[in-house]
C-alpha cells in the first residue's frame, strides 16, 4: 500500500497549491510523509508532513513511492514535464541532451 512499506514517505508528481488553511502546497518531486491516511468517509485526502516541517491534507492522487522503475531521474524539487503524452515521462537525460 501507498507509504506504509517505506515509512510513509511519498512524492509528488504534480505541483499542487493549497485551496483551505488545513491543506498544504507542494510541487512536483517534493518529499512528504503521509502520517494518516484518510477514513471510511474520506479516501481521497491524507494528512502528511512536508520536508520543511508544514502539516496538513493532500490529495492522494498526486502522491506516489518514489521507484527506479518510475523515477529513474526524479530529484526533489526537479521539475516534470507533465502532462505526458503516449504513456511516457520524460525528465532531464543524465547522459546528455536528446539522449534516450
Amino acid at each position: 500500500m501507498l507509504g506504509v512499506a517505506n515509512g510513509g514517505l511519498v512524492y509528488a508528481i504534480a505541483d499542487y497549491t493549497a485551496n483551505t488553511t488545513d491543506e498544504i502546497s507542494f510541487s512536483a518531486g517534493d518529499q512528504l510523509t503521509v502520517i494518516q491516511k484518510g477514513d471510511k468517509q474520506e479516501t481521497r485526502w491524507w494528512w502528511a508532513k512536508h520536508r520543511d516541517g508544514d502539516t496538513g491534507y493532500i490529495p492522494q492522487n498526486l502522491v506516489t513511492v518514489r521507484t527506479p522503475a518510475v523515477w529513474p531521474y526524479l530529484y526533489p524539487g526537479q521539475k516534470l514535464n507533465l502532462p505526458c503524452r503516449g504513456g511516457v515521462m520524460m525528465g532531464d537525460s543524465k547522459s546528455g541532451k536528446n539522449s534516450f
